[in-house]
């Protein structure tokens, strides 16, 4: 694995360990009701990581793939929030057909 790979996938560990020592923090000194989605969400972002750092590992073309396939999911998810008219079908088609490029 290349020395900039290695480095970026230790920095998203760091990242991923500092938000759940932050979010284990404010359990234990501020408990509100948001807690508990929090710990979901970054739970949620733990298994994301773990996924592609084990699809890279694995094979880079798998780590492609599934990072396309995450985008994809994203972007259906980002669409599906924000109004769009029939006029706006091309232009979503051609956001979706962005991601193989």
């Amino acid at each position: 694995m290349p020395i900039n790979l290695q480095i970026a996938l230790w920095g998203i560990a760091v990242i991923l360990i500092t938000g759940t020592l932050i979010i284990w923090l404010k359990r234990i000194f501020r408990p509100s009701v948001a807690d508990h989605e929090l710990g979901l969400r970054m739970r949620s972002w733990w298994v994301m990581a773990g996924l592609f750092i084990l699809a890279i590992a694995v094979n880079h073309t798998l780590g492609v793939l599934f990072f396309g396939l995450v985008s994809f999911l994203a972007l259906k998810e980002y669409f599906s929030i924000i109004p769009s008219r029939s006029a706006d079908k091309r232009t979503l088609l051609w956001a979706y057909l962005a991601i193989p490029l």
